[in-house]
This record gives C-alpha cells, structure tokens and sequence, in this order.
C-alpha cells in the first residue's frame, strides 16, 4: 500500500470538521448566540465552511481533487449533526437547512468542467437520498485518522538518539 494523500486530506478535515460541529458544540453555539447576538450563530459558522469548500474557486487537477475531498467531509459532518441524537431541535434544523441551501446553490452551479458537474451532482443525489429518510441515510465512512500520537510529538526521544 502507497500512502494516499486524498485520503489524508479527507481524514484531516474530516477531524476538523467533526469537532467544530460536534453537536455540543454546535448546541453551544446556537445557545449563545440566541443569548447575545454578538457572538456567532451556528448559522454564519456553518456558512463559513461551505464558503471555504464547496463555494470557493473550483480548482483543476490534485488541488481540485483534494478541495472534493474537502467537501465531501463536510458534507458527511453536516448530515451526521442533522441527524445526531446529541443535536437539539433548533441545531439539527440549521444544520438540515443548510444542506437543503448547498443543494439548491450546487444545482445552480454552472460548470464546462466534467468532474466538477460529477461531483456536484453526486452532493445533490446525496442530500436528496439523506431528504428522502434522514434517519435511514447511510453515508460512506470517512477514513479514520491513524492510532497513535502524531509523529515526531516525542522531541525527546529524538534528541537522545
């Protein structure tokens, strides 16, 4: 097996994404901002992530494929808060509102590019799927993130080598 770098940028923002919407957070999020609007909503936060993904410039090539990658865990985030037993009403809805607004942006999305127009209908038939029966949605797993601390942590050990 060759290292995958695809598959690590899918496992790096999967990580990011999980725990910038893990459904406490995300309730936190909500909560505050309803108690002082100063503060970000779940919404702009949210909004954020898929300017940073799926609305920024479509790239060619490898950057491409790894910005795909990108947003496709976001994607799988989004869905998995909508649907969390964690998430409470208000959060799941945000979250499940925003799917329902990518979908409508990526169908609207003109594009020459052939992978581009793929993987845009691909996200569509995904958030329809995930509409249809929300709770009977199976979504692909992301790669899990290798066991173990990350490389090079112990700068010790190293130095005594």
């Amino acid at each position: 097996m060759t290292f995958d770098p695809l598959a690590a940028a899918e496992t790096a923002s999967d990580l990011t994404f999980s725990m910038i919407l893990h459904p406490a957070r995300a309730n936190r999020l909500f909560e505050h901002h309803s108690r002082d609007a100063r503060l970000p909503s779940l919404e702009s936060v949210i909004d954020k992530l898929i300017s940073a993904t799926f609305k920024s410039p479509a790239r060619n090539g490898y950057e491409g494929a790894i910005q795909m990658s990108t947003s496709y865990a976001l994607f799988t985030n989004l869905a998995k808060l909508a649907v969390s037993k964690d998430a409470c009403a208000p959060t799941k809805a945000i979250a499940t509102f925003k799917l329902d607004q990518l979908k409508s942006w990526l169908k609207a999305r003109a594009t020459t590019d052939e992978e581009w127009k793929a993987y845009y209908a691909y996200i569509v038939i995904q958030i329809d799927q995930f509409q249809e029966d929300p709770a009977e949605y199976k979504q692909d797993n992301l790669m899990a993130a290798p066991p173990g601390m990350p490389i090079g942590s112990d700068e010790e050990d190293y130095f005594r080598n």
